[in-house]
């Protein structure tokens, strides 16, 4: 295996070896490594081999660690190919032309450097972005992100990621929020706040812990609970409607 257990194993040297064999001695065998070695591709058309050679068998991975140069970026169905045949961790950049809907189908925990593709500056919900989150341990780059929409848990789980460039999004919530909440969400981001405010009480609207809007820029709707149905003032709902 070129180097031994658990040791740095330089692709481009055993693609060498695995060519000369193949093609003077055995076409059809099958070359494996040592338990916990680390495979090292250092550039495209290496990169380009290796996927050959694991695709027809002609090397076995079973839980070995894969370096790809980040010269070398790799598609998402490339990583899917490497990771369902190793339980090893993949180092890699994902190629910045796969879009939101490509990078949610990434398989397995790695660690993938990935950037989030202008193209899906308006359209990523928060559960997109947090499976993406899942699918690497290295901070994904969001800052492209001018647009999320999500319910409450989702946003507020992915404002808590490992994702970076965040917190000046426009956000729209899916679901019904509290004062509390809307509070919450305010702190998040300096973009505007899209959301429905339910069956909140007046003590809760103007209350010491009143509905903040920091950078005067959230759209709320906003439902009166039916508790404060009568014995509200002019005054009251004049300062509600300015929230």
């Amino acid at each position: 295996d070129n180097g031994g257990g658990a040791e740095s194993v330089d692709y481009g040297t055993l693609k060498t070896i695995i060519d000369d064999y193949q093609t003077n001695f055995n076409s059809d065998a099958v070359f494996s490594f040592q338990s916990g070695d680390t495979i090292v591709i250092d550039t495209e058309s290496e990169l380009s081999a290796f996927l050959t050679d694991i695709r027809s068998g002609a090397i076995e991975l079973t839980n070995q660690s894969i370096i790809i140069d980040v010269a070398a970026p790799i598609t998402v169905s490339q990583a899917n190919d490497i990771d369902v045949l190793t339980e090893g961790t993949i180092t890699a950049s994902i190629d910045t032309d796969s879009t939101v809907d490509d990078l949610v189908k990434l398989t397995g925990t790695n660690a993938y450097t990935i950037v989030i593709n202008a193209v899906d500056a308006t359209i990523s919900t928060a559960a997109q972005l947090n499976t993406i989150d899942e699918a690497t341990s290295v901070p994904v780059d969001a800052s492209a992100i001018t647009d999320i929409s999500g319910d409450y848990t989702d946003i507020v789980d992915l404002y808590n990621s490992g994702l970076t460039g965040l917190g000046n999004e426009a956000i729209t919530i899916t679901d019904e929020l509290t004062v509390a909440e809307a509070n919450i969400l305010d702190d998040l981001t300096t973009g505007s706040i899209v959301a429905t405010i339910g069956s909140a009480r007046v003590s809760d609207l103007l209350g010491s812990a009143s509905l903040s809007d920091d950078n005067d820029n959230n759209a709320y709707t906003i439902s009166i609970s039916e508790e404060d149905a009568t014995g509200l003032t002019a005054t009251q709902l004049n300062a509600i409607n300015e929230l």
